[in-house]
């Protein structure tokens, strides 16, 4: 139930709204305010507050298309983007 109202939250609260995409770190704050919840007021209150204090620090996180246009509008993300055959690894090129 808690997940299912932190969730709401999320799609309708700008406060709470930065841990959209945390989907694992809601999972454990929601656990930490379950053990340290001290009957000191509504528990729903409380995990409402935790969430809003503990998202300050959180950064939105940004997705994009890699069908999406770059400047032009000529070249897609998709375009720029190749894998280092020596290491693995993704690199964006600009």
């Amino acid at each position: 139930m808690a997940r299912f109202t932190v969730d709401e939250w999320i799609e309708r609260c700008p406060k709470i709204s930065r841990w959209k995409g945390y989907e694992y770190l809601i999972q454990k704050r929601i656990e930490g305010c379950v053990r340290c919840y001290r009957y000191s007021g509504s528990f729903i209150g409380y995990l409402f507050k935790t969430l809003e204090y503990a998202g300050r620090g959180l950064r939105p996180i940004v997705a994009y298309s890699l069908d999406d246009s770059l400047y032009s509008g000529q070249e897609k993300r998709s375009d720029k983007i190749a894998q280092d055959s020596a290491t693995g690894e993704i690199l964006i090129f600009s």
